[in-house]
């Protein structure tokens, strides 16, 4: 399992999911990133079958909202055939900005 990056304000505390400029609570520049563990579960989720061209020759695939330990919630790609609603998943990779869980 890898860590996951995320920011954190250093004027109020709260932590969102990169990119972000400015804290979306307090509207402060001051972010810096963090690890979290990468682990989670399925909040989510939902099966693409008509997809931007890009991602065309990769339909059907399944998208996951899942809910980190910390409480914030990141949409991922999976490889795994079956997925259930609160299924315990593991970050695997971050791959050109796109988080894959298993």
């Amino acid at each position: 399992m890898m860590n996951l990056t995320v920011l954190a304000c250093q004027s109020c505390g709260y932590r969102a999911i990169p990119p972000k400029y400015t804290c979306p609570n307090c509207h402060e520049e001051s972010l810096s990133e963090v690890e979290i563990p990468g682990k989670g579960k399925v909040f989510s989720h939902t099966t693409i079958r008509v997809a931007p061209g890009a991602f065309s020759s990769e339909i059907p695939y399944p998208i996951l909202l899942v809910e980190l330990e910390n409480g914030l919630r990141v949409t991922a790609r999976t490889e795994l055939e079956q997925v259930l609603i609160g299924q315990v998943v593991k970050l695997q990779k971050v791959e050109n900005g796109v988080y894959w869980f298993s």
